[in-house]
């Protein structure tokens, strides 16, 4: 009986780790959407630290590569100089080799990206999948007032907001004690027509993804981006865990 017992134990022992590892191995490829100043990149930074997983913004990627001085990344900066867009080709070809490589074998996060739905079926039609869909809902009222809220320590890229993530001294950076900046972006006007183009180009993303995951593994997450900056991350944590449409 006792030898039962220790056997039944042994078995459910090795099945809940067996069923950890399988969830620690399994890639998470995390989708984060929401209008400018919905707090994509704070939750992005707080999953990337917490499930160890690199995040990749296609403006970033694009800064980086003008900033090699490489071929391509001279051919980036004239087209940024003349005010064109960069093709959607481009973009793709500098995430993929991101997306392929070694650090993001166990997964990734992509905030802000895909913009349209082209850039959506890049995506799938170079087999790269996406588990989960995360989207912030917020209003344009409130985007312009965080907006307005907003400063930034521009070398890090931490973001503050006056009323719900103050600096602990006013107008400096917490860790480094260095000035903090207003970002170009935040005046009422560019984050107007970024909005306009959210609306015009991203909606159609989303509900892309909300009509994927009904035939799909897909987890399709919405969340009220007016939250507090710890509850979101709990609900994200939390869907991490989860399935289904939330």
């Amino acid at each position: 009986m006792i030898l039962k017992k220790i056997t039944l134990s042994l078995a459910a022992c090795l099945l809940m780790t067996c069923s950890l590892l399988s969830y620690a191995l399994t890639p998470k490829n995390i989708v984060l959407i929401g209008p400018p100043n919905s707090g994509k990149g704070t939750q992005a930074s707080r999953l990337s630290d917490h499930h160890h997983l690199p995040k990749y913004t296609a403006g970033d990627l694009l800064r980086k590569e003008v900033d090699s001085g490489s071929e391509q990344g001279q051919e980036i900066k004239a087209l940024m100089m003349e005010g064109q867009l960069v093709p959607a080709e481009l973009i793709f070809g500098l995430l993929e080799k991101k997306l392929r490589s070694e650090e993001a074998k166990g997964g990734f996060i992509l905030d802000g990206y895909p913009r349209n739905v082209e850039q959506a079926k890049m995506l799938d039609a170079n087999h790269i999948p996406i588990h989960y869909v995360f989207v912030f809902k917020i209003s344009n009222e409130d985007v312009l007032k965080r907006a307005a809220r907003r400063w930034i320590h521009a070398p890090s890229g931490r973001t503050y907001d006056m009323a719900f993530n103050p600096p602990k001294q006013a107008g400096f950076d917490d860790i480094t004690h260095e000035p903090l900046t207003k970002r170009a972006d935040d005046s009422e006007e560019t984050v107007l027509k970024r909005l306009q183009s959210y609306e015009k180009d991203t909606m159609p993303v989303v509900a892309f993804y909300r009509e994927k995951a009904k035939n799909s593994n897909l987890k399709f997450v919405t969340l009220d981006a007016t939250d507090t900056i710890e509850h979101i991350a709990e609900k994200m944590n939390t869907a991490l865990n989860d399935n289904g449409v939330q």
